[in-house]
């Protein structure tokens, strides 16, 4: 569903910004200087699920390990100052959004 109360300039403005920053994430990441880590998570089952059938049956559903690779947030400030701020496509989303 499309929504209509957004402008299709400044749909286009957000669509280009998106791609340009894609692009620049894929080059930072091809490069080398994007810097992450590892967490590790652990899900278990939700306790608030009601089992009608088998009440005990949440104990048999063992817990899954979940590894997120996480952007530092000093290294993602950076490429937002450097690639994103400094873009064109930025301030033309800017100005679209300021001027309506």
């Amino acid at each position: 569903m499309t929504d209509t109360s957004i402008p299709d300039s400044l749909r286009l403005s957000l669509k280009r910004l998106e791609e340009q920053i894609s692009l620049d994430v894929q080059n930072w990441r091809e490069a080398g200087r994007i810097v992450t880590s590892s967490e590790i998570f652990i899900r278990r089952p939700d306790p608030s699920y009601y089992y009608s059938v088998e009440p005990g049956m949440m104990n048999e559903i063992p817990p899954e390990d979940l590894e997120v690779e996480v952007w530092d947030l000093a290294n993602l400030n950076q490429f937002y100052k450097t690639k994103i701020e400094s873009s064109s496509a930025y301030q033309r989303v800017l100005d679209e959004v300021v001027q309506g």
